[in-house]
């Protein structure tokens, strides 16, 4: 899409007094960076450095990461607080770091209610009613401890730590302040019919239940005056019977609408989309809320890129747009897609695997994500002479090692075994609501082709044909094999493993026994599990974890286990695989020892993987300069394999 199609994207907004500059914003994905030391809890100049570098990407606003208003909302050290004077003059260098680049930002002021933590302060969890977290707190994982149910005086207090939350903010150079009432925090809990069981004035019927935002919101602008600007955070019960819909935010904006008292509105779903969403999803929320309260609003939830920014803007379900996730895939977006090259922006899959779970860093782009990390300076730094460079293996760490080395000048050759680019992604993305992991391979594939970079596919790498080509240096990138445990009847016909079955190579029999392995808790068996039951199998999972996907994101987890149980898949957890005996298969639950047996047509083994470092170790003997990166090293995921390529580059 050309320059001139994002006309509206890359036009200035006005929200009271405050001009942005152009319709793109992004926000904090969860954990933020204290400085970690006898200042826990306040920003340090990592912050200022990232958001930093997110704004001079062309952001046009920033919504901060959410600041703690109160000690009892405060689960981490990492968590920046914002209940005294402490955090001013250090959050001044993190607003001047954007406002250099022209960048508005505004300060999210929240209390995580349920969804809080009791370790680090020891305080209990503070919400209306006590009722555990729906969907689970930060941790433990699966519920959280049960809160304290707020009295008169507990709500006033939390009222009056937003009210002296907000003009700390502005002092420290914020252009405005943005209370969180959305994604299951405490004021989103006082709004839900699902969690909040109170029968005073805080609760009981929508009006009730709203008092305590409405009161927020007063002490806020009471206390900051009339012209900075304020907007309100609200968002659905996604995923939660009885919670929030459309509706009910829709009476919830209309009410604030009417207040006066609040610039914009910002929507978001309660948790993030992923993969398996269209891009756009939940704008109809957007719409509802812009229609209900006549203010401007801002959409979050996913666009995955400029084309889908710009249509909604220009269909009037919004007037600015969140990208917070596709800003991290790639923060220069914004100024790529002004400039006309929108099809160099690196995709966001929507995959949630770091974002939310393990701050602000993303899978597909560690290096640009997160300054500090130890990659930027090692993917980007001066290069010296160019040099001739045989890259083997063309999944993602060897089509990035090849793209990050073309960019700095080098002459980069690739050989790819396979008749195709992409490696395990392009296997991956055959199962069902994965088919986005595809994007990136087709992404890198372009990038490879326009920086160029000479491919072979259908090579097969040789330590002869490598000596004769002479390189300068060698980046293996060889990738992985299934690991085949060693048990009796591994090797029988009806035992396959799981890219055989996503790679339509595996016949399957009408009962498929799926068996995760101690060294597979990723997305190798549930994602197969998936793909053979929408082939009408019946499909029984066992797994030796307490429950199958336990280090996934709580979404997407949530997601697919909603859709493999319309499916009616089975699970079995806490159990080890002993034999296979035809069809018969024999397990030991790992805690009483006792043994078992089930019947299978086919057996599916997710074990893992094996490090296919064979022509790695032969090379190491020919003079020449032999890297690695990804799974040859060892078996990782795709943020592994992408942070390796940028390790290597450092090397060359």
């Amino acid at each position: 899409m050309a320059q001139s199609e994002f006309t509206e994207l890359f036009s200035p907004f006005t929200i009271r007094d405050l001009t942005i500059p152009n319709r793109v914003v992004a926000g904090g994905l969860g954990w933020t960076w204290s400085t970690l030391d006898a200042n826990d809890t306040e920003p340090g100049p990592l912050l200022a450095a990232f958001w930093g570098r997110r704004a001079a990407g062309g952001l046009g606003l920033i919504i901060s990461e959410p600041q703690s208003v109160h000690p009892s909302s405060t689960g981490s050290p990492r968590v920046i607080e914002n209940s005294s004077d402490a955090v001013i003059e250090p959050y001044r260098a993190v607003t001047a770091a954007v406002h250099a680049q022209g960048t508005k930002i505004i300060a999210q002021l929240n209390h995580a209610g349920h969804l809080g933590v009791t370790g680090y302060t020891k305080l209990p969890l503070w919400a209306p009613s006590p009722v555990r977290a729906p969907l689970g707190s930060i941790f433990p994982d699966g519920g959280g401890v049960l809160p304290y149910a707020m009295d008169a005086g507990a709500i006033a207090e939390v009222t009056e730590a937003f009210a002296s939350a907000a003009p700390r903010s502005l002092a420290a150079g914020f252009d405005g302040v943005e209370i969180n009432a959305a994604e299951g925090y405490l004021l989103a809990e006082f709004l839900s019919p699902a969690v909040n069981r109170r029968d005073d004035q805080y609760g009981g019927g929508a009006e009730q239940r709203r008092r305590l935002l409405m009161e927020v919101v007063a002490a806020v602008r009471d206390r900051i005056g009339p012209e900075p600007v304020l907007g309100v955070r609200i968002g659905t019960d996604d995923h939660l019977e009885g919670g929030l819909t459309v509706d009910d935010v829709s009476e919830v904006a209309a009410a604030l609408g009417s207040s006066g008292q609040v610039d914009y509105l910002h929507t978001t779903p309660s948790v993030l989309p992923t993969m398996a969403h269209e891009a756009g999803a939940y704008s109809e929320l957007a719409a509802a809320a812009k229609q209900a309260s006549g203010l401007p609003v801002i959409y979050s939830g996913w666009a995955d890129g400029p084309e889908t920014a710009e249509r909604m803007l220009e269909t009037g379900v919004c007037d600015l747009v969140g990208m917070s996730r596709a800003t991290l895939a790639d923060p220069d977006l914004a100024k790529k897609a002004e400039s006309g090259a929108a099809e160099t922006i690196r995709p966001c899959l929507a995959c949630n695997q770091s974002c939310t779970t393990m701050g602000m860093i993303c899978i597909v782009n560690p290096a640009a994500s997160l300054p500090g990390y130890g990659l930027t300076d090692a993917a980007n730094g001066a290069s010296g002479a160019s040099r001739r460079i045989l890259v083997i293996g063309a999944g993602p760490a060897g089509m990035q090692a090849a793209c990050l080395l073309a960019e700095r000048g080098h002459d980069v050759t690739v050989w790819e075994r396979e008749d195709h680019l992409g490696g395990q992604l392009t296997v991956a993305a055959k199962a069902p609501s994965r088919e986005r992991l595809g994007v990136l391979a087709t992404y890198l594939a372009g990038d490879l082709e326009r920086l160029g970079v000479t491919v072979e596919v259908g090579r097969t790498a040789t330590v002869e044909d490598v000596a004769e080509l002479a390189p300068d240096v060698v980046v293996v990138a060889t990738g992985a094999f299934g690991h085949l445990p060693d048990l009796p009847g591994v090797d029988q016909p009806n035992v396959v493993d799981v890219r055989s079955v996503l790679g339509g190579e595996a016949e399957l029999g009408d009962r498929v026994l799926i068996v995760m392995g101690r060294a597979e808790h990723r997305f190798q068996a549930l994602t197969t599990a998936e793909y053979v039951a929408e082939r009408g199998k019946r499909v029984h999972v066992m797994t030796d974890a307490h429950f199958a996907g336990d280090l996934w994101d709580v979404t997407t987890r949530l997601e697919t286990y909603q859709r493999l149980a319309r499916m009616q898949v089975e699970f079995t957890p806490m159990v080890e695989l002993l034999s296979i005996r035809e069809n018969v298969v024999e397990f030991r639950n790992k805690y009483s020892l006792q043994t078992f047996t089930e019947e299978a047509d086919t057996v599916v083994l997710a074990y893992g993987d094996d490090a296919n470092s064979e022509l790695l170790a032969a090379l190491e003997a020919l003079d020449i300069q032999v890297l690695s990166a990804g799974d040859v090293v060892a078996p990782k995921d795709i943020q592994g394999a992408i942070r390796d390529a940028a390790l290597v580059v450092a090397e060359v």
